[in-house]
């Protein structure tokens, strides 16, 4: 028995889309990182005295480095809680601005 669309849609978790619009910005990033890189190549080449190979070679290693560095690192945000500070800023902040305005 197949399910219908609906039936789909009411199953699914909720915060499945929150889980989505991060993995699409987590790739959006990932591709403006690389292409800041590629274009800060040819001043590069000139200052270090690049050749065309190992230029090639410096866009293959920062891509590298940086693909096998994120998802390590992300793990390590999620243990240690990386944003509790910023949460807590935030909130302290909202506060402040609360009794402001209600005075």
């Amino acid at each position: 028995m197949e399910k219908t669309a609906e039936e789909f849609s009411e199953n699914t978790h909720p915060r499945r889309q929150h889980a989505l619009v991060i993995c699409l910005v987590a790739g959006f990033m990932t591709l403006l990182d690389v292409s800041i890189v590629n274009i800060a190549l040819p001043s590069m080449e000139r200052s270090l005295h690049l050749s065309p190979a190992d230029v090639s070679w410096a866009v293959a290693g920062y891509a590298l480095t940086f693909g096998l560095t994120l998802v390590p690192a992300g793990r390590l945000g999620d243990e240690v809680d990386f944003l509790r500070p910023v949460r807590r800023s935030a909130t302290a902040v909202n506060i402040e601005v609360e009794v402001e305005v209600a005075r």
